[in-house]
Order: C-alpha cells, then structure tokens, then sequence
C-alpha cells in the first residue's frame, strides 16, 4: 500500500514538474523578484507597441487616402470651385 502510494506520488510530482518546466513557471518567479526587470520589460513593451500602432495608423489612414482621392471629384461634383485654385478665380466688380 506504501509502495503504490508512493508511485503515484512520484508519477504526480514528476507531471508537476513537467508542467512547470513547460511553461516556464520558474523563469516567471524569478522575474517577477527583480522589480527593475519588470520595469524595463513593461517600458520597453510599451514603446514598441506605440511605434507600431503609429505605424499602423499611418499606414491605414495613408491607404484610405489614396482610395479616397480619385473619388474626390465625384464626392466634391456639386461644390467644384474647391478644385479650382483660388489664385484662378476672379471676383465679380
């Protein structure tokens, strides 16, 4: 009966352990001890995801432009003299 209650507790310890190595569970703890660590990890993430959200936005906002631009004429049709330069029209006197 000890025998047996040992193997499971052994085959039980060895799944712990595995588990634990997987997802690398100690790796955590010691991260979590070192408070600058943390820090750098959390300035550094949050830096690059503003890059890349600024990059993101740019680059859907520069693609809606440019669908958006042909179409400018036929948005504007009714309102034509903001295509024309100001410099071209004459006022009346």
């Amino acid at each position: 009966m000890l025998e047996r209650d040992i193997k499971i507790l052994k085959e039980q310890i060895d799944k712990l352990n595995y588990n634990l190595n997987k997802n690398k569970f100690i790796d955590l703890i010691e991260i979590m001890g070192n408070k600058k660590e943390i820090i750098f990890r959390n300035l550094f993430s949050g830096i690059w995801k503003g890059i890349g959200i600024g990059i993101g936005v740019t680059l859907v906002t520069a693609i809606i432009i440019v669908i958006i631009l042909p179409l400018r004429t036929l948005i504007i049709y009714g309102n034509v003299l903001f295509l024309i330069p100001i410099s071209h029209i004459k006022p009346d006197m």
